[in-house]
């Protein structure tokens, strides 16, 4: 009786192999975030040197390779957030089944996965601030570019601007929505292209005017 308890149980303990993959998620994320603020550095550095045609190449450059990336990151930390949020509203917790030895380790695995789950929106919040401060550089930047320079940068950023969008859905993460409200709000404020593309959604339009009060409130 005793073993084929312990053979109904076993299966619930964490798999090695789970854990491991885990790991690896989050270091492919924390490498992505550290690549991206590297080449956002990079490009903020390049901007305050003088004004040469070779230094203006090079920014673009740099903001050529830091888009994609960026983009990735996002889109990759919004799936892994959605995921988060589903399996955590898919399994509450019951007072009953918390007597058993095998909800004690599912609670353990779930505390492990929320963990996870807010390692997942403190980089996702970190990432949409990194987007922020490339939306508040390029006006300067397009100063000094030509008109073609400019739209096709600001193509590279619609479908940055589309994955903010997506993470202003995260409702229960406020600080996220927040990080997203504040860079939707800049992009608009800054090129009359973003906001025809994102004005009309009304969701976005919203947490634009809330934004638009916590920038004054900061720059004030």
């Amino acid at each position: 009786m005793l073993q084929h308890q312990q053979q109904q149980q076993q299966p619930q303990q964490p798999q090695p192999q789970q854990q491991q993959q885990q790991q690896q998620q989050q270091m492919r994320q924390q490498q992505l975030l550290e690549r991206a603020a590297a080449a956002a550095a990079a490009a903020a550095a390049a901007a305050a040197t003088e004004t040469k045609p070779a230094a203006a190449e090079e920014r673009q450059l740099l903001l050529t390779d830091l888009l994609p990336l960026l983009q990735r990151l996002l889109l990759l930390l919004i799936s892994k957030g959605r995921s988060s949020t589903a399996a955590a509203a898919a399994t509450p917790p019951t007072a009953a089944a918390a007597a058993t030895a095998a909800t004690a380790a599912a609670a353990a695995a779930a505390a492990e996965e929320k963990t996870s789950s807010g390692d997942i929106f403190s980089s996702l919040g970190n990432a949409l601030v990194l987007l922020t401060s490339v939306l508040r550089a390029s006006p300067k930047q397009q100063q000094q570019q030509q008109q073609q320079q400019q739209e096709q940068q600001q193509q590279q950023l619609v479908p940055l601007l589309q994955a903010a969008a997506e993470a202003l859905d995260f409702e229960q993460q406020q600080q996220v929505q927040r990080n997203a409200a504040i860079c939707i709000a800049t992009a608009v404020q800054h090129s009359e292209v973003y906001r025809h593309l994102l004005w009309r959604q009304p969701l976005i339009t919203k947490v634009i005017a809330s934004a638009r009060h916590g920038i004054q409130a900061r720059t004030s």
